[in-house]
């Protein structure tokens, strides 16, 4: 009798807006249970490491995390996704601008965060995700809804009291 074969392995990138942060242990535990049952991981923070202090059960993930580039680097990544793919990333900015229009200053961090997550897409690719997930439903689920839609992946998100209560960002288009 063959035995059956192993189920393929999960692949789950997580969109966070910095990693390592001291106060988010609760997403590394998230992170942590994921890979005891199999998952591999890697992590895109949207912020360069900043925090002195570092978990050591962070610090076993950060070799799974991808930083952002330079600013100049990370706009000209977003600028050859929208040559190379440009319905795909030309229709989500539309859709972006016209959802975020009245939220400037939300906007401009949205595309700032677009931007970062272009900086790694040679790296993301390369991981080729099966699940594309943000535990923020703000500015790193905008960006798993984007990078879902450019790799033809499902994204997910969790949401927060903040992020139903505090900020709107887009957050109905996004439950579609």
């Amino acid at each position: 009798m063959n035995p059956s074969p192993a189920p393929p392995t999960l692949r789950v990138l997580y969109v966070v807006s910095l990693f390592p942060c001291w106060s988010e242990t609760f997403i590394v535990r998230e992170m942590h249970a994921l890979r005891g049952r199999g998952a591999q991981l890697a992590i895109l923070s949207l912020k360069p490491a900043s925090e002195s202090i570092v978990q050591d059960r962070a610090a076993v993930l950060l070799e799974h995390t991808l930083h952002p580039r330079g600013t100049l680097a990370s706009i000209a990544a977003l600028l050859g996704l929208l040559l190379r793919r440009p319905l795909v990333t030309g229709g989500f900015l539309l859709r972006l601008c016209g959802g975020l229009w009245r939220q400037p200053r939300v906007l401009f961090n949205s595309l700032g965060a677009l931007c970062r997550a272009a900086g790694q897409w040679r790296q993301i690719r390369q991981f080729d995700p099966d699940l594309v997930h943000a535990p923020w439903a703000t500015y790193p689920a905008t960006v798993a809804w984007f990078l879902g839609r450019l790799l033809g992946k499902p994204f997910s998100f969790t949401s927060r009291a903040h992020d139903i209560f505090v900020e709107d960002q887009m957050m109905a288009a996004k439950l579609a």
